[in-house]
């Protein structure tokens, strides 16, 4: 039996592993996960949640990235790190990564109902059991037809060990996949392997650069990233940084031609109900000719009124021409309360009075100030 339990584990780590002691008790706790994991499949107690990508140029939402959450009756919320290593262990993780796919673009096909096309794209990530699998491509077009959402919009995320595992294989089956029309990235770029062959050799039309390269201190970091975006534009690829932690970092990294921005800084990961609220909250506010501008403290949400695409009345128009950040705590717009939501209103009312009296004397203004970045949908 000791043998058996460190010959499972030497299968996932794919390394030689001993047995000690204390082994059986993690074996056990393992074991009690994955009948626990089993049943949540068929309970459905997992759920998806999206961060926000953005476009650094601009600031608009140009994605999500789907993320697993499993909500235990017992235990609470369980984070990913804990279930996903259980499940690529056992034969869980196909289903579970099949789950991610069907329902992040069911969500985003439910979104659309409710609020017209929206011009996002969802990046699912894909596990190194799925990508071997000679099931995978009948899957995900089977889920397209399903869905009837356009592969254009969605986008596969793996990482470099899971294409190292089997290079040839995952040449094969990605070139396979890509003939559907989904996009795929390469994910934590900048760690690992990090080969520049993989670049060339596999059909990868993004790349996404780790935390760690991007939160580098040293003083070649940012030689080093223009380095990799240039690269990464002279191949046609378009570049995600993940882990940006500042206005400035966001900045800079957009000048050297970086397309998105992942992070905390943008927003939290939101659930399904919870994104749609917000996407339903802007294009109510670009219905009536108002675009939101989140304050770079994140303290309050500032109706802007426009004009020509411009803001030119509320609060928030001078300050966003001044400030220039590239902060969007979603996680502030959607939880509000009652009397943020009526201040917000307060704001937007006076501001429509005044644009009213500003259009009367602007009416063929061509020049207006810049103003910081902000959440769009066209």
């Amino acid at each position: 039996r000791h043998a058996q339990i460190a010959l499972k584990k030497a299968k996932f780590t794919k390394s030689f592993e001993l047995y000690t002691p204390g082994t059986v008790d993690t074996a056990r706790r393992r074991f009690s996960m994955e009948t626990d994991l089993r049943r949540a499949i068929e309970r459905k107690e997992l759920t998806m949640a999206y961060q926000p990508i953005v476009k650094l140029a601009n600031g608009e939402i140009a994605g999500f990235e789907a993320l697993m959450r499993w909500d235990h009756p017992k235990r609470g919320s369980i984070p990913p790190s804990e279930f996903i290593p259980i499940a690529e262990m056992s034969d869980l993780i196909e289903p579970l990564g099949m789950f991610a796919l069907e329902r992040s673009t069911s969500d985003l096909m439910d979104w659309e109902r409710q609020t017209g096309e929206l011009p996002v794209f969802l990046s699912v990530n894909l596990s190194s059991a799925q990508l071997i699998s000679s099931e995978i491509y009948n899957d995900v077009r089977a889920m397209l037809a399903k869905t009837q959402c356009d592969p254009k919009r969605i986008k596969l995320e793996l990482t470099e060990s899971v294409v190292m595992e089997n290079p040839e294989q995952a040449r094969l089956m990605l070139e396979k996949l890509k003939e559907t029309g989904i996009s795929l990235a390469l994910d934590d770029f900048g760690t690992g392997y990090s080969s520049l062959a993989y670049l060339t050799r596999f059909p990868f039309d993004t790349i996404k650069l780790d935390k760690a390269l991007v939160c580098d201190q040293s003083e070649k970091r940012s030689i080093l990233l223009k380095s990799v975006v240039a690269m990464a534009r002279g191949l046609e690829m378009q570049v995600v940084a993940e882990g940006i932690e500042t206005d400035q970092d966001a900045a800079e990294l957009a000048k050297m031609g970086c397309d998105f921005g992942q992070s905390f800084l943008f927003g939290p990961p939101l659930g399904s109900d919870s994104v749609l609220r917000l996407l339903k909250e802007l294009q109510a506010e670009l219905g009536t000719a108002t675009e939101v501008i989140i304050s770079s403290a994140g303290r309050e949400i500032l109706p802007v009124t426009t004009l020509d695409g411009q803001p030119v009345a509320g609060p928030g128009a001078d300050r966003g021409a001044e400030r220039g950040g590239v902060r969007a705590p979603w996680h502030r717009a959607v939880q509000r309360d009652r009397r943020q939501i009526g201040k917000a209103r307060d704001h937007r009312r006076k501001a429509f009075d005044r644009a009213g009296q500003m259009r009367a004397h602007r009416a063929g203004a061509t020049e207006h100030r810049p103003f910081g970045m902000q959440h769009r949908f066209h």
